[in-house]
């Protein structure tokens, strides 16, 4: 019996699975993580990509994967709809302290 990948039930098992996955607490599912290419260059290629450069990783943009309005709502505390598309509500979805958020937005 294999278990397929990302099909962890909760947000523990889903950051242990080791086919690299990320918890989405907007929809509670367990999803295979999109931005994982590990040079800045393949990672910018992608358009719902950015690369942190702090951390040295490949991250998903915040809203952008989210191409309905319905999706978007799901988000509603980082994302809000607007002119049709989804658009950033909280600067600071992607880090977890304000001093980082501040040094990327300048």
């Amino acid at each position: 019996c294999v278990v397929p990948p990302c099909s962890a039930t909760s947000e523990d098992g889903c950051l242990a699975d080791p086919n690299g996955c990320v918890w989405d607490d907007a929809t509670v599912l367990c999803k295979p993580k999109v931005c994982g290419a590990k040079d800045q260059a393949t990672c910018e290629a992608q358009g719902t990509c950015k690369w942190d450069g702090r951390i040295a990783e490949c991250m998903e943009k915040p809203c952008v994967p989210y191409t309905t309005q319905a999706e978007c709502e799901k988000h509603s505390f980082d994302c809000k709809w607007e002119g049709g598309a989804c658009t950033v509500v909280n600067g600071c979805t992607m880090h977890t302290n304000v001093r980082d958020c501040n040094d990327d937005a300048s």
